[in-house]
Protein backbone atom coordinates (compact mmCIF):
# COMPACT_ATOMS: atom_id res chain seq x y z
CA UNK A 1 0.00 0.00 0.00
CA UNK A 2 1.34 3.41 -0.89
CA UNK A 3 2.25 5.64 2.01
CA UNK A 4 -0.37 8.30 2.65
CA UNK A 5 1.84 10.60 4.59
CA UNK A 6 2.74 14.24 4.64
CA UNK A 7 6.32 14.64 3.54
CA UNK A 8 8.58 17.51 4.39
CA UNK A 9 11.01 17.91 1.53
CA UNK A 10 14.34 19.47 2.37
CA UNK A 11 15.52 21.04 -0.87
CA UNK A 12 19.24 21.45 -1.39
CA UNK A 13 20.04 24.11 -3.96
CA UNK A 14 23.26 23.26 -5.79
CA UNK A 15 24.45 26.12 -7.98
CA UNK A 16 26.67 25.62 -11.00
CA UNK A 17 30.40 26.10 -10.44
CA UNK A 18 32.41 27.78 -13.22
CA UNK A 19 35.76 26.07 -13.91
CA UNK A 20 38.56 26.59 -16.38
CA UNK A 21 38.54 23.10 -17.87
CA UNK A 22 40.98 20.24 -17.77
CA UNK A 23 44.30 22.01 -18.44
CA UNK A 24 46.82 21.68 -15.66
CA UNK A 25 47.53 24.90 -13.81
CA UNK A 26 50.79 25.95 -12.21
CA UNK A 27 50.63 26.80 -8.50
CA UNK A 28 52.69 29.99 -8.23
CA UNK A 29 52.21 30.34 -4.47
CA UNK A 30 54.89 28.70 -2.32
CA UNK A 31 53.12 29.25 1.01
CA UNK A 32 51.46 26.17 2.50
CA UNK A 33 49.53 25.63 5.68
CA UNK A 34 49.73 22.53 7.86
CA UNK A 35 46.16 21.40 8.59
CA UNK A 36 44.97 21.85 12.15
CA UNK A 37 41.54 20.63 13.13
CA UNK A 38 39.05 23.36 14.08
CA UNK A 39 41.71 26.07 13.96
CA UNK A 40 40.49 29.51 12.94
CA UNK A 41 42.91 31.71 11.11
CA UNK A 42 42.97 34.92 9.15
CA UNK A 43 45.30 35.23 6.20
CA UNK A 44 46.76 38.47 7.55
CA UNK A 45 47.98 36.60 10.66
CA UNK A 46 50.13 33.55 11.38
CA UNK A 47 48.26 30.54 9.96
CA UNK A 48 50.03 27.64 11.66
CA UNK A 49 52.60 27.02 14.34
CA UNK A 50 54.88 25.41 11.75
CA UNK A 51 54.43 28.03 9.04
CA UNK A 52 56.21 31.34 8.86
CA UNK A 53 54.14 34.42 9.57
CA UNK A 54 52.83 35.86 6.31
CA UNK A 55 52.06 39.53 5.87
CA UNK A 56 49.22 40.75 3.70
CA UNK A 57 51.82 41.86 1.16
CA UNK A 58 53.30 38.33 1.10
CA UNK A 59 49.89 36.92 0.20
CA UNK A 60 49.16 39.41 -2.57
CA UNK A 61 49.32 38.26 -6.19
CA UNK A 62 48.41 40.01 -9.37
CA UNK A 63 44.87 38.70 -8.92
CA UNK A 64 44.36 39.23 -5.20
CA UNK A 65 45.15 37.43 -1.95
CA UNK A 66 45.92 33.71 -2.10
CA UNK A 67 45.21 31.16 0.60
CA UNK A 68 47.00 27.81 0.59
CA UNK A 69 46.15 24.66 2.52
CA UNK A 70 48.60 21.85 1.76
CA UNK A 71 48.37 21.38 -2.04
CA UNK A 72 45.20 23.49 -2.51
CA UNK A 73 45.44 27.22 -3.29
CA UNK A 74 42.61 29.64 -4.05
CA UNK A 75 42.65 33.35 -4.77
CA UNK A 76 40.44 35.36 -2.44
CA UNK A 77 38.37 38.08 -4.16
CA UNK A 78 39.37 41.66 -3.37
CA UNK A 79 35.77 42.34 -2.30
CA UNK A 80 36.26 39.89 0.60
CA UNK A 81 39.12 41.86 2.18
CA UNK A 82 38.63 42.16 5.94
CA UNK A 83 35.27 40.35 5.80
CA UNK A 84 36.22 36.68 6.13
CA UNK A 85 38.02 34.20 8.34
CA UNK A 86 39.34 30.74 7.52
CA UNK A 87 38.60 27.60 9.50
CA UNK A 88 40.69 24.51 8.86
CA UNK A 89 39.30 21.00 9.19
CA UNK A 90 40.60 17.50 8.73
CA UNK A 91 40.87 17.17 4.98
CA UNK A 92 40.26 20.78 4.03
CA UNK A 93 39.24 24.30 4.99
CA UNK A 94 36.34 26.71 4.81
CA UNK A 95 35.71 30.46 4.54
CA UNK A 96 33.30 32.13 6.96
CA UNK A 97 31.88 35.63 7.12
CA UNK A 98 33.84 37.39 9.85
CA UNK A 99 30.91 39.48 11.10
CA UNK A 100 28.74 36.41 11.75
CA UNK A 101 31.58 34.32 13.15
CA UNK A 102 32.53 37.10 15.59
CA UNK A 103 29.02 36.97 17.06
CA UNK A 104 28.70 33.20 17.12
CA UNK A 105 31.62 30.94 16.30
CA UNK A 106 31.00 28.80 13.25
CA UNK A 107 28.28 31.04 11.82
CA UNK A 108 28.57 32.67 8.39
CA UNK A 109 29.83 29.66 6.42
CA UNK A 110 30.49 30.69 2.80
CA UNK A 111 32.50 28.11 0.85
CA UNK A 112 35.01 25.40 1.54
CA UNK A 113 37.43 23.09 -0.24
CA UNK A 114 38.34 19.57 0.78
CA UNK A 115 39.62 16.30 -0.63
CA UNK A 116 38.66 12.64 -0.35
CA UNK A 117 40.00 9.39 -1.74
CA UNK A 118 36.59 8.31 -2.99
CA UNK A 119 34.63 9.28 -6.06
CA UNK A 120 31.28 10.25 -4.55
CA UNK A 121 30.82 12.56 -1.59
CA UNK A 122 27.74 12.43 0.63
CA UNK A 123 28.24 15.91 2.12
CA UNK A 124 25.26 18.17 1.33
CA UNK A 125 26.24 21.10 -0.84
CA UNK A 126 29.50 19.53 -2.08
CA UNK A 127 30.40 19.52 -5.77
CA UNK A 128 33.38 17.71 -7.25
CA UNK A 129 35.63 20.33 -8.80
CA UNK A 130 38.98 18.66 -9.63
CA UNK A 131 40.58 15.22 -9.44
CA UNK A 132 43.59 13.03 -9.96
CA UNK A 133 43.75 9.27 -10.48
CA UNK A 134 43.21 8.64 -6.75
CA UNK A 135 41.96 11.88 -5.15
CA UNK A 136 38.79 13.92 -5.57
CA UNK A 137 38.63 17.61 -4.68
CA UNK A 138 35.35 19.21 -3.69
CA UNK A 139 33.97 22.69 -3.28
CA UNK A 140 31.33 22.93 -0.58
CA UNK A 141 28.65 25.57 -0.15
CA UNK A 142 25.92 26.08 2.45
CA UNK A 143 22.55 24.50 1.84
CA UNK A 144 20.84 27.33 3.73
CA UNK A 145 21.59 30.85 4.94
CA UNK A 146 24.08 30.38 7.77
CA UNK A 147 24.77 34.00 8.73
CA UNK A 148 23.46 35.93 11.74
CA UNK A 149 20.05 37.10 10.52
CA UNK A 150 19.19 39.58 13.26
CA UNK A 151 21.36 42.28 11.68
CA UNK A 152 20.26 43.18 8.15
CA UNK A 153 23.63 44.70 7.28
CA UNK A 154 25.27 41.34 8.08
CA UNK A 155 22.69 39.54 5.92
CA UNK A 156 23.30 41.93 3.02
CA UNK A 157 27.08 41.54 3.31
CA UNK A 158 26.76 37.74 3.50
CA UNK A 159 24.65 37.68 0.32
CA UNK A 160 27.22 39.82 -1.48
CA UNK A 161 30.11 37.59 -0.35
CA UNK A 162 28.27 34.53 -1.67
CA UNK A 163 28.25 36.04 -5.16
CA UNK A 164 31.98 35.32 -5.48
CA UNK A 165 31.47 31.57 -5.80
CA UNK A 166 32.38 31.19 -9.49
CA UNK A 167 35.33 33.56 -9.15
CA UNK A 168 36.65 31.62 -6.16
CA UNK A 169 36.17 28.28 -7.90
CA UNK A 170 37.88 29.45 -11.09
CA UNK A 171 40.96 30.45 -9.10
CA UNK A 172 41.54 26.95 -7.74
CA UNK A 173 45.10 25.62 -8.11
CA UNK A 174 46.20 22.17 -6.92
CA UNK A 175 49.90 21.38 -6.66
CA UNK A 176 49.70 17.72 -7.59
CA UNK A 177 50.76 15.76 -10.65
CA UNK A 178 48.03 14.82 -13.11
CA UNK A 179 45.33 17.08 -11.69
CA UNK A 180 42.32 17.77 -13.92
CA UNK A 181 39.79 20.56 -13.55
CA UNK A 182 36.93 19.23 -15.67
CA UNK A 183 35.35 17.24 -12.82
CA UNK A 184 31.92 18.85 -12.96
CA UNK A 185 31.57 17.72 -16.58
CA UNK A 186 31.41 14.13 -15.32
CA UNK A 187 28.96 12.19 -13.21
CA UNK A 188 31.80 9.90 -12.08
CA UNK A 189 35.09 11.70 -12.82
CA UNK A 190 37.35 8.86 -11.62
CA UNK A 191 35.45 5.91 -13.08
CA UNK A 192 38.36 5.07 -15.41
CA UNK A 193 40.79 4.53 -12.51
CA UNK A 194 38.70 3.82 -9.39
CA UNK A 195 36.08 1.17 -8.73
CA UNK A 196 32.64 2.37 -7.75
CA UNK A 197 30.69 0.64 -5.02
CA UNK A 198 26.95 0.41 -4.45
CA UNK A 199 26.90 3.27 -1.95
CA UNK A 200 28.32 5.56 -4.65
CA UNK A 201 25.19 5.07 -6.76
CA UNK A 202 22.30 5.45 -4.34
CA UNK A 203 21.97 9.24 -4.60
CA UNK A 204 21.80 9.32 -8.41
CA UNK A 205 18.59 9.23 -10.43
CA UNK A 206 18.00 7.36 -13.67
CA UNK A 207 19.21 10.25 -15.86
CA UNK A 208 22.46 10.57 -13.92
CA UNK A 209 23.10 6.83 -14.04
CA UNK A 210 22.51 6.71 -17.79
CA UNK A 211 24.93 9.55 -18.44
CA UNK A 212 27.44 8.13 -15.94
CA UNK A 213 27.44 4.76 -17.67
CA UNK A 214 27.77 6.21 -21.17
CA UNK A 215 30.46 8.72 -20.22
CA UNK A 216 32.78 5.74 -19.63
CA UNK A 217 32.49 4.96 -23.36
CA UNK A 218 32.52 8.64 -24.32
CA UNK A 219 35.96 9.00 -22.70
CA UNK A 220 37.21 6.68 -25.43
CA UNK A 221 35.48 8.70 -28.15
CA UNK A 222 32.27 6.72 -28.71
CA UNK A 223 29.63 8.49 -30.78
CA UNK A 224 25.95 7.89 -30.04
CA UNK A 225 22.84 7.37 -32.13
CA UNK A 226 20.83 8.97 -29.32
CA UNK A 227 20.90 12.68 -30.18
CA UNK A 228 20.38 13.69 -26.54
CA UNK A 229 23.47 11.80 -25.42
CA UNK A 230 25.51 13.00 -28.40
CA UNK A 231 24.60 16.66 -27.79
CA UNK A 232 25.40 16.25 -24.10
CA UNK A 233 28.90 14.91 -24.72
CA UNK A 234 29.58 17.33 -27.59
CA UNK A 235 29.37 20.12 -25.02
CA UNK A 236 31.97 18.49 -22.75
CA UNK A 237 35.44 19.99 -23.08
CA UNK A 238 37.16 16.61 -22.71
CA UNK A 239 35.14 14.80 -25.41
CA UNK A 240 36.91 13.84 -28.64
CA UNK A 241 34.60 11.79 -30.89
CA UNK A 242 36.09 8.75 -32.64
CA UNK A 243 33.18 6.65 -33.87
CA UNK A 244 30.24 4.37 -32.99
CA UNK A 245 32.26 1.15 -32.72
CA UNK A 246 33.79 1.97 -29.32
CA UNK A 247 32.59 -0.74 -26.94
CA UNK A 248 33.53 -3.01 -24.06
CA UNK A 249 36.62 -4.19 -25.95
CA UNK A 250 38.07 -0.70 -25.54
CA UNK A 251 37.49 -0.49 -21.78
CA UNK A 252 39.81 -1.37 -18.93
CA UNK A 253 38.74 -4.00 -16.39
CA UNK A 254 37.96 -1.21 -13.92
CA UNK A 255 35.74 0.53 -16.44
CA UNK A 256 33.93 -2.70 -17.36
CA UNK A 257 33.16 -3.40 -13.71
CA UNK A 258 31.88 0.14 -13.24
CA UNK A 259 29.61 -0.17 -16.28
CA UNK A 260 28.14 -3.41 -14.92
CA UNK A 261 27.59 -1.93 -11.46
CA UNK A 262 25.80 1.11 -12.90
CA UNK A 263 23.63 -1.18 -15.06
CA UNK A 264 22.66 -3.16 -11.96
CA UNK A 265 21.60 0.02 -10.17
CA UNK A 266 19.59 1.10 -13.22
CA UNK A 267 17.78 -2.25 -13.09
CA UNK A 268 17.09 -1.80 -9.37
CA UNK A 269 15.53 1.60 -10.02
CA UNK A 270 13.47 0.24 -12.93
CA UNK A 271 11.99 -2.48 -10.69
CA UNK A 272 11.13 0.06 -8.01
CA UNK A 273 9.48 2.32 -10.59
CA UNK A 274 7.36 0.26 -13.03
CA UNK A 275 5.96 3.43 -14.55
CA UNK A 276 5.81 5.20 -16.99
CA UNK A 277 4.24 2.42 -19.01
CA UNK A 278 3.53 2.82 -22.73
CA UNK A 279 0.03 1.71 -23.78
CA UNK A 280 -1.47 1.39 -27.25
CA UNK A 281 -4.65 3.35 -27.94
CA UNK A 282 -7.64 1.01 -27.91
CA UNK A 283 -5.98 -1.47 -25.51
CA UNK A 284 -7.99 -2.25 -22.37
CA UNK A 285 -6.06 -2.26 -19.08
CA UNK A 286 -6.90 -3.49 -15.60
CA UNK A 287 -4.72 -1.39 -13.30
CA UNK A 288 -4.90 0.27 -9.83
CA UNK A 289 -5.73 3.58 -11.52
CA UNK A 290 -7.82 5.06 -8.67
CA UNK A 291 -6.13 3.37 -5.70
CA UNK A 292 -3.88 0.41 -5.01
CA UNK A 293 -6.62 -1.65 -3.43
CA UNK A 294 -8.90 -1.67 -6.47
CA UNK A 295 -8.29 -2.45 -10.12
CA UNK A 296 -10.03 -0.27 -12.66
CA UNK A 297 -10.75 -0.92 -16.31
CA UNK A 298 -9.10 1.79 -18.39
CA UNK A 299 -9.13 2.38 -22.14
CA UNK A 300 -8.16 5.39 -24.28
CA UNK A 301 -9.12 5.94 -27.91
CA UNK A 302 -8.22 8.68 -30.37
CA UNK A 303 -9.39 9.42 -33.90
CA UNK A 304 -10.03 12.27 -36.30
CA UNK A 305 -13.51 13.75 -35.93
CA UNK A 306 -14.04 13.05 -39.67
CA UNK A 307 -11.73 11.34 -42.18
CA UNK A 308 -10.87 14.68 -43.84
CA UNK A 309 -10.67 16.74 -40.65
CA UNK A 310 -7.55 18.11 -39.00
CA UNK A 311 -9.28 17.86 -35.62
CA UNK A 312 -8.97 14.94 -33.24
CA UNK A 313 -11.21 13.56 -30.54
CA UNK A 314 -9.77 11.60 -27.64
CA UNK A 315 -11.91 9.58 -25.23
CA UNK A 316 -10.76 8.23 -21.87
CA UNK A 317 -12.93 5.43 -20.48
CA UNK A 318 -12.69 4.45 -16.81
CA UNK A 319 -14.86 1.64 -15.49
CA UNK A 320 -17.36 2.14 -18.32
CA UNK A 321 -17.57 5.94 -18.02
CA UNK A 322 -16.51 7.96 -21.07
CA UNK A 323 -14.78 11.33 -20.85
CA UNK A 324 -13.87 13.52 -23.81
CA UNK A 325 -10.73 15.65 -23.59
CA UNK A 326 -12.78 18.48 -25.04
CA UNK A 327 -14.72 18.53 -21.75
CA UNK A 328 -11.49 19.78 -20.17
CA UNK A 329 -10.80 22.33 -22.93
CA UNK A 330 -7.99 20.12 -24.22
CA UNK A 331 -7.91 20.24 -28.03
CA UNK A 332 -5.12 18.23 -29.60
CA UNK A 333 -3.31 19.63 -32.65
CA UNK A 334 -0.83 16.93 -33.70
CA UNK A 335 -1.34 14.16 -31.14
CA UNK A 336 0.63 10.97 -30.75
CA UNK A 337 -1.95 8.56 -32.24
CA UNK A 338 -0.28 5.22 -31.56
CA UNK A 339 0.14 5.25 -27.80
CA UNK A 340 -0.24 7.10 -24.51
CA UNK A 341 1.33 6.47 -21.10
CA UNK A 342 0.32 5.45 -17.59
CA UNK A 343 2.44 7.34 -15.06
CA UNK A 344 2.95 7.49 -11.30
CA UNK A 345 4.18 11.01 -10.55
CA UNK A 346 4.10 10.63 -6.79
CA UNK A 347 4.58 7.15 -5.28
CA UNK A 348 3.50 8.53 -1.89
CA UNK A 349 -0.14 8.93 -2.90
CA UNK A 350 -2.74 6.54 -4.26
CA UNK A 351 -3.65 6.63 -7.91
CA UNK A 352 -1.96 6.75 -11.27
CA UNK A 353 -2.19 9.18 -14.18
CA UNK A 354 -2.98 8.98 -17.87
CA UNK A 355 -0.59 11.05 -20.02
CA UNK A 356 -1.72 12.18 -23.49
CA UNK A 357 0.91 13.56 -25.89
CA UNK A 358 0.45 16.40 -28.37
CA UNK A 359 3.36 17.47 -30.60
CA UNK A 360 1.59 20.73 -31.55
CA UNK A 361 1.69 22.93 -34.64
CA UNK A 362 3.55 26.09 -33.77
CA UNK A 363 4.42 26.01 -30.10
CA UNK A 364 6.22 23.51 -27.90
CA UNK A 365 4.91 19.96 -27.49
CA UNK A 366 2.53 19.35 -24.60
CA UNK A 367 1.79 16.40 -22.33
CA UNK A 368 -1.59 16.41 -20.54
CA UNK A 369 -2.14 14.46 -17.32
CA UNK A 370 -5.43 13.03 -16.00
CA UNK A 371 -6.34 11.37 -12.70
CA UNK A 372 -9.57 9.90 -11.35
CA UNK A 373 -11.36 10.60 -8.07
CA UNK A 374 -15.15 10.18 -8.33
CA UNK A 375 -14.72 11.56 -11.83
CA UNK A 376 -11.89 12.30 -14.25
CA UNK A 377 -9.70 15.34 -13.51
CA UNK A 378 -7.12 17.11 -15.66
CA UNK A 379 -4.31 17.98 -13.26
CA UNK A 380 -2.48 20.08 -15.81
CA UNK A 381 0.03 19.95 -18.63
CA UNK A 382 3.79 19.93 -19.00
CA UNK A 383 5.57 21.45 -22.00
CA UNK A 384 7.71 18.96 -23.82
CA UNK A 385 7.54 15.17 -23.97
CA UNK A 386 9.02 13.79 -20.72
CA UNK A 387 9.43 10.18 -21.87
CA UNK A 388 12.90 8.77 -22.45
CA UNK A 389 11.96 6.67 -25.49
CA UNK A 390 10.91 9.87 -27.32
CA UNK A 391 12.93 12.74 -25.86
CA UNK A 392 16.02 10.95 -24.56
CA UNK A 393 15.59 11.87 -20.88
CA UNK A 394 13.50 10.47 -18.04
CA UNK A 395 11.08 13.19 -16.99
CA UNK A 396 10.01 11.12 -13.97
CA UNK A 397 13.48 10.63 -12.49
CA UNK A 398 12.61 12.77 -9.45
CA UNK A 399 9.76 11.58 -7.26
CA UNK A 400 6.83 13.95 -6.91
CA UNK A 401 7.31 15.88 -10.11
CA UNK A 402 7.85 15.94 -13.85
CA UNK A 403 10.84 17.34 -15.75
CA UNK A 404 9.64 19.09 -18.87
CA UNK A 405 11.16 21.42 -21.43
CA UNK A 406 10.21 25.03 -22.10
CA UNK A 407 10.97 27.07 -25.19
CA UNK A 408 13.28 30.05 -24.71
CA UNK A 409 13.77 32.87 -27.23
CA UNK A 410 16.25 35.22 -25.61
CA UNK A 411 18.78 35.48 -28.45
CA UNK A 412 17.64 32.35 -30.34
CA UNK A 413 15.08 29.59 -30.08
CA UNK A 414 16.26 26.84 -27.76
CA UNK A 415 14.94 24.70 -24.92
CA UNK A 416 15.40 24.77 -21.16
CA UNK A 417 14.52 22.19 -18.54
CA UNK A 418 11.67 23.08 -16.18
CA UNK A 419 10.40 21.21 -13.12
CA UNK A 420 6.70 20.70 -12.44
CA UNK A 421 5.75 19.51 -8.96
CA UNK A 422 2.47 17.81 -8.16
CA UNK A 423 0.53 19.82 -5.59
CA UNK A 424 -1.51 16.94 -4.24
CA UNK A 425 -3.73 19.12 -2.05
CA UNK A 426 -4.84 21.26 -5.00
CA UNK A 427 -4.66 18.40 -7.48
CA UNK A 428 -2.53 20.43 -9.89
CA UNK A 429 0.88 20.34 -11.52
CA UNK A 430 2.77 23.57 -10.86
CA UNK A 431 5.75 24.90 -12.81
CA UNK A 432 8.41 25.55 -10.17
CA UNK A 433 10.92 27.00 -12.65
CA UNK A 434 9.11 30.22 -13.56
CA UNK A 435 11.38 33.22 -12.90
CA UNK A 436 14.27 30.87 -12.13
CA UNK A 437 17.57 30.32 -13.92
CA UNK A 438 17.35 26.98 -15.72
CA UNK A 439 19.76 24.60 -17.42
CA UNK A 440 19.35 24.55 -21.19
CA UNK A 441 18.93 21.44 -23.28
CA UNK A 442 22.31 20.63 -24.85
CA UNK A 443 22.37 21.88 -28.42
CA UNK A 444 24.63 22.87 -31.26
CA UNK A 445 27.82 24.85 -30.84
CA UNK A 446 28.19 28.50 -31.88
CA UNK A 447 31.31 30.31 -32.99
CA UNK A 448 32.35 33.16 -30.71
CA UNK A 449 33.53 35.91 -33.04
CA UNK A 450 35.19 38.27 -30.56
CA UNK A 451 37.12 38.21 -27.31
CA UNK A 452 34.14 38.50 -24.98
CA UNK A 453 34.23 39.75 -21.39
CA UNK A 454 31.79 37.61 -19.39
CA UNK A 455 30.56 37.98 -15.83
CA UNK A 456 31.34 35.49 -13.08
CA UNK A 457 27.80 35.96 -11.73
CA UNK A 458 24.46 37.29 -12.95
CA UNK A 459 25.29 40.80 -11.80
CA UNK A 460 26.49 43.59 -14.07
CA UNK A 461 28.66 44.93 -11.23
CA UNK A 462 30.44 41.59 -10.74
CA UNK A 463 33.98 40.87 -11.93
CA UNK A 464 34.55 39.60 -15.45
CA UNK A 465 37.02 37.43 -17.32
CA UNK A 466 37.70 37.36 -21.04
CA UNK A 467 36.44 34.40 -23.06
CA UNK A 468 38.61 34.39 -26.19
CA UNK A 469 37.18 34.13 -29.70
CA UNK A 470 36.88 30.45 -30.66
CA UNK A 471 35.09 28.05 -32.97
CA UNK A 472 32.81 26.40 -30.42
CA UNK A 473 30.97 27.73 -27.40
CA UNK A 474 27.72 26.42 -25.93
CA UNK A 475 24.71 28.06 -24.31
CA UNK A 476 24.10 26.16 -21.06
CA UNK A 477 21.58 28.16 -19.01
CA UNK A 478 19.09 31.03 -19.10
CA UNK A 479 16.44 32.91 -17.16
CA UNK A 480 14.75 33.68 -20.50
CA UNK A 481 14.67 37.35 -19.56
CA UNK A 482 18.10 38.93 -19.53
CA UNK A 483 20.85 36.41 -18.68
CA UNK A 484 22.47 33.45 -20.40
CA UNK A 485 25.30 31.20 -19.28
CA UNK A 486 27.89 30.17 -21.87
CA UNK A 487 30.67 27.58 -21.80
CA UNK A 488 33.85 27.66 -23.83
CA UNK A 489 36.04 24.88 -25.19
CA UNK A 490 38.02 24.59 -21.95
CA UNK A 491 34.86 24.04 -19.90
CA UNK A 492 34.89 27.49 -18.29
CA UNK A 493 31.50 29.15 -17.88
CA UNK A 494 30.35 32.73 -17.47
CA UNK A 495 27.33 34.96 -18.00
CA UNK A 496 26.24 37.42 -20.65
CA UNK A 497 23.61 40.11 -20.12
CA UNK A 498 21.08 40.72 -22.88
CA UNK A 499 18.77 43.64 -23.64
CA UNK A 500 16.60 42.56 -26.55
CA UNK A 501 19.29 41.30 -28.98
CA UNK A 502 22.06 43.46 -27.56
CA UNK A 503 24.89 41.82 -25.58
CA UNK A 504 25.39 44.58 -23.03
CA UNK A 505 28.79 43.17 -21.95
CA UNK A 506 30.17 44.69 -25.15
CA UNK A 507 27.16 46.68 -26.42
CA UNK A 508 26.97 44.64 -29.61
CA UNK A 509 24.21 42.83 -31.46
CA UNK A 510 24.17 39.12 -30.59
CA UNK A 511 24.55 38.19 -34.28
CA UNK A 512 27.88 40.07 -34.36
CA UNK A 513 29.09 38.10 -31.32
CA UNK A 514 27.85 34.56 -32.09
CA UNK A 515 27.12 32.63 -35.27
CA UNK A 516 24.20 30.29 -35.84
CA UNK A 517 21.48 32.23 -34.02
CA UNK A 518 17.98 31.56 -35.31
CA UNK A 519 14.35 31.82 -34.26
CA UNK A 520 11.72 29.15 -34.92
CA UNK A 521 8.41 30.17 -36.39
Amino acid sequence: MKRKICILLSIVLLLTVGLTGCKNRVDETAATTEATTEQEVQTEQETSTEQETLTEEDLKTAQGTTYTWEEITVTIPDAWEGKYVVKEYEGGFGFLQKASNDIEEGMGYLYGFFREDRMVCAHPGATHIAYTADTMYYMAEPTDVTCVVEDQSIVDEYSKLCEAKEQLAASLQIDKEGVRYDAREFIYPMSETLLLDETDLFTYNSNDLRIGRNEIYARHGKTFKDITLQDYFNACSWYEPVGPDIGDKDLSETEKKNVELIKEQEEVLAKKKPYPQKVSYGETLHIPFINEATESEVCCKIAKTTPDSDEYEAIITVDGKDFSLADFDVFLEIPETEHYYITDISPYFDGLEIAILDYGYSDYSMTYFFTYSDTLHCIGSVTGIPFIDISGYDGFANEGGVIGTERTNLIMTAGAYHNWWYNYNDGKLEDQSIDMFCDMIPGEAHELLIDLPVYYTRDETSDTFVMPAQKEVFFTGTDDKEWMRIKDGSGKEGYIHINEMNITNVNMDANDVFTGLYFAG
